[in-house]
């Protein structure tokens, strides 16, 4: 697959994109690749309050991003492994007093991602790893990030379903952007890190056809973490129960 864009007109003129993509089926195995180069001007922002905060857009360069990325899913095994690569020049951030400035280094990101399904009757264990790293603080990320999905499904008389899930986040320590109301963007901070705390979230709910009822819990973790927090100054609320329903109408 083959994609070009071009933006011939307006603030975004001379932005341009490429794209290839290419997908190989071998013995029951699926590879993808991706290539991807954009040239782009950086998201135009206008001023949300009357105060002297207001830059003139035109005056940065291109950001110009080259990402890589190569997957292979292997359904027999329930596995996929994931290899991303990002390198932008004149990269586009908000630093620590919320203003806007470009890396005048190359930013270089990685990530490895590994996910696998395990199944054991009516439970499955859906687990996922990733690696990321980043050569420039000028964007802090988690070295290691885990996420794990508990399912279990079950079937009743007359069609019934019981299906119950628990899903629980950890990551490892990193500097995460703190929140600028008065102009909504996030922007760079060195102060606080983040606690290796993990985030748990769950749901069950008994379906029939296209109606299912049932309740979602939410920041239960935060029954035994008071001050976790994912932006610093927001800390979690306190554990949610919600009560849902879904009902679907088909022609």
């Amino acid at each position: 697959k083959f994609n070009l864009s071009y933006c011939p007109l307006g603030y975004n003129k001379k932005n341009y994109l490429v794209n290839i993509d290419y997908n190989k089926y071998i013995n029951n195995v699926i590879h993808y690749f991706s290539f991807n180069y954009v040239s782009k001007k950086p998201n135009f922002f206008t001023r949300h309050y009357d105060n002297d905060m207001f830059w003139n857009w035109n005056d940065f360069s291109n950001i110009n991003q080259l990402s890589l990325k190569a997957s292979t899913v292997i359904h027999k095994h329930s596995l996929t492994t994931l290899l991303y690569f990002n390198r932008s020049v004149n990269y586009l951030y908000f630093n620590d007093l919320a203003s806007p400035v470009q890396l005048l280094e190359p930013l270089n990101y990685v990530k490895m991602q590994v996910k696998k399904t395990f199944k054991l009757k009516s439970f499955s264990f859906n687990s996922l790893v990733c690696v990321q790293y980043s050569n420039s603080d000028a964007i802090s990320v988690p070295l290691f990030l885990l996420n794990q999905e508990m399912v279990y499904k079950k079937s009743f008389m007359n069609n019934i379903n019981l299906s119950t899930k628990l899903t629980g986040v950890l990551f490892s320590t990193y500097y995460p952007d703190a929140f600028f109301p008065l102009t909504d963007v996030f922007y760079q901070q060195r102060n606080i890190k983040n606690k290796i705390v993990p985030l748990f979230s769950g749901n069950i709910y008994l379906s029939k056809n296209n109606f299912s009822i049932g309740f979602v819990f939410d920041h239960l973790s935060s029954a035994f973490v008071n001050d976790n927090f994912l932006v610093p100054l927001y800390t979690l609320p306190q554990p949610v129960l919600r009560f849902s329903v879904k009902w679907i109408f088909l022609d």
